[in-house]
């Protein structure tokens, strides 16, 4: 069940394919403490996209922060290449976001 508005709107520009609206949306709210009732689920997300767009350090601190197992790492980085693949596939290899205009 969602509890924090703001993590939905996050999860809202994911499934949009909207991945940099998500993350930076969702780092937002993270800086604001507005998505506290998520906070791990966040993390995941955000882990998740940060490995999509290349940062695995970053990735892999947030990962190993939340204690997860190498197996659930796995599964976040092919999940996380899915997404990197499919926005290679837009224009040339730019975001999709960039190409759009944003509806802010």
């Amino acid at each position: 069940m969602l509890k924090d508005p703001h993590y939905g709107a996050s999860l809202f520009h994911f499934y949009q394919e909207h991945y940099f609206s998500a993350v930076t949306s969702l780092m937002v709210s993270q800086h604001f403490e507005r998505v506290a009732q998520h906070a791990d689920e966040a993390e995941v997300l955000r882990g998740g996209l940060l490995l999509s767009y290349g940062l695995h350090r970053e990735a892999g601190e947030i990962f190993a922060a939340l204690g997860m197992s190498r197996y659930e790492r796995a599964a976040a980085a092919l999940l996380a290449q899915a997404g990197a693949d499919s926005r290679l596939e837009f224009n040339g290899g730019a975001s999709a976001d960039a190409a759009q205009p944003s509806s802010a």
